[in-house]
This record gives structure tokens, sequence and C-alpha cells, in this order.
């Protein structure tokens, strides 16, 4: 049996039956895969922004002054869908579970500013745990405002800043701390839906690090716990012939997601394209459930990646990509 099967891990709990209902509702207003491709065969800006006057965002649109302004309307609608999954939480630990996302990626652009003197400001959200009042009038991190919380973190960043000046290396950090807070919620929610959605992600995650570094010989790699694979079993595996690492995967339980080729470079582009079908087939699997807390963290996972998709064709448009390519862009 694959170890994706989440069937006994889905709880019901009628104290979420309020929240479940109202949340189903909201998913009614999900872009339709006709839509998509009307966003997506849009001759330029203008016509994508025509497009989403007439859709569930017209209100958000409705308020653009100017295209540029689009990156502002996606933080618009990230604050509401927080606000509305806070207000239908019924505990602290999951509304700081969905604010979550925001913190880490606050903690992304206050770190790079304040190490590579880079402007943040003006890109941070202004929900969440941390975010400007953390900074000095100069942009400058003041680490006395900084949540106890994120104290560890931030340690482990100005160690690593030290060392190598790197944009990459704060990604992996701050991804690892969030892989690793994400498991630690799950606990406290007791999700096992969750726990094992973040130990897919975090073992796909370390396939495709495996994978590109055979097939592009980076000679940086690194890997994130929490996942099926034990780390000491990945740093072996750096040794390993790329067909060997396919196979291994493939027994894992994650077969579907390679198809048969000769070209390895085919073999990679078409894994990390099926992960997308694959993780939607894992969440799509709370359609089941009648009330739950999983019902609300799935929601947020579906509206986080259509504000990425959107976000990934209005910039295409910007530059006048074409649709053919931009189809490859979305599914990568």
């Amino acid at each position: 049996m694959s170890e994706k099967t989440f069937y006994p891990y889905l709880k019901f709990d009628p104290a979420y039956a309020y929240a479940s209902a109202r949340v189903r509702a909201l998913e009614a207003r999900f872009l339709d895969a006709a839509k998509i491709r009307k966003l997506v065969i849009s001759k330029d800006v203008k016509h994508f922004i025509g497009e989403m006057s007439d859709s569930p965002y017209k209100k958000y649109i409705d308020k653009l002054e100017k295209h540029l302004e689009f990156e502002d309307m996606l933080f618009s609608v990230f604050k509401d869908v927080i606000e509305e999954l806070s207000e239908l939480s019924l505990n602290k630990d999951l509304r700081d579970y969905f604010n979550l996302y925001f913190d880490v990626y606050n903690i992304k652009m206050i770190f790079k500013s304040d190490r590579f003197r880079l402007s943040a400001e003006e890109k941070l959200y202004d929900y969440g745990n941390i975010g400007r009042a953390a900074l000095n009038p100069d942009g400058s991190l003041d680490i006395s405002k900084v949540p106890k919380r994120f104290l560890g973190l931030f340690e482990q960043l100005r160690a690593a800043g030290e060392k190598q000046r790197t944009e990459l290396i704060v990604n992996e950090i701050v991804d690892e701390f969030y892989f690793s807070e994400i498991a630690r919620y799950a606990k406290l929610l007791k999700s096992d839906f969750l726990l094992n959605l973040n130990m897919h992600t975090i073992e796909l995650t370390n396939a495709q690090t495996l994978l590109r570094h055979k097939l592009y010989n980076f000679p940086h790699v690194r890997f994130i716990s929490g996942g099926f694979t034990c780390l000491s079993t990945l740093e072996r595996m750096k040794e390993h012939p790329f067909s060997e690492i396919v196979k291994y995967f493939s027994q894992k339980g994650y077969s579907e997601l390679f198809e048969k080729s000769q070209d390895d470079a085919k073999v990679m582009r078409d894994f990390i394209r099926n992960i997308r079908t694959f993780t939607h087939d894992l969440i799509w699997e709370t359609q089941y459930l009648p009330m739950g807390i999983e019902i609300l963290i799935v929601y947020f996972y579906r509206k986080r990646d259509e504000l990425r998709t959107l976000r990934k064709i209005f910039f295409a448009k910007l530059r006048n990509i074409g649709k053919d390519e931009l189809v490859g862009i979305i599914y990568d």
C-alpha cells in the first residue's frame, strides 16, 4: 500500500462543523480550469486584468490604479484569507500555523535586508508574528524585537551568513525551519493528515535535490530532515547513479511520478511536473471529510497555490511570454 493513503488519518471533528461549512462555501470561488486557461491565453496585461475583473477577484482588481500594484493586490487577498481563517480557527495553534507561511517569508526578507542591505520594508506582509516591528527606522534588524520562538533561527542565519553571503543559504535554512514547524504544529493540532503531507513534501524535495545533483553536478547539496528517508541514507545516495535514485524513490511509493525515458533530463522535468498532480491527489482526499481542521488547512494550501499561479501568469504577461512557454512555467 502506498504511503500516500490518508483515509485512516482523516478525522471527523464536530467542533469545526460551522467553520467547515463556511470554507466549503468559499471553495466555490476558486477559479476553474476554463478560467485559468482564459488567463493564460489572454493577449496582454490589459486583457489579463479584464479577465480577472470577471472573476471572484473583481473587488480587488477594481481597486488597482496601475498594473504594477498587482503584487500588492495579492498581499490584500492573502490578508483577507488569513483573517477569515483566523476567525474560524478555534485555537491559537491553528491560527499560528496559518501565520507560519507569512512569518517565514518575512524572516527571509528581514534577514536579507539586514545582511545584504536589500530594501525589505515594502515587501513585508503586515500580518503574522513577525514583521516591520522587528526593524529599526533605518531598516536594520532590531534583534530585541524578534519574537523568542524565532531567535534560534536568526542566530543560525547569522552564523551561516558569516561564512557564505548567499541568498540560497538563507532560503535553505529558513525552509528547514518552516518544515520542522509544520511538523510541530501537526502534532499540536493532532493532525496526522498534515504530518504525512509534510513528510511527503520533504521527501519529494529531497528527491529533487538528489536528482538535480546527479543531473547537473551541483556541488552544494543540503537535505531537509523529517521525510521518510533519513539524512544518512540520502547522503550515501549522492554517490549513486541517477537511475538508482529513481529506482529507490519509485519503490518508496512514487513510481507514478517517473516517466520511462532514456533521457535523464526529461525524467527530471516530468518528475517535477508530476509532483504537482501527486500532491493535489493527496490534498483532494479531504473532500471526503465533512468537518475538521483539515478542511481549513487544505483551503489555505489551495488558495496559496491559486495566487502563485496568478502571479506567474501576470508577470509572464508583463514580459510578453507566449502562452506555450507560459504553460510550462505554471506547472514547473
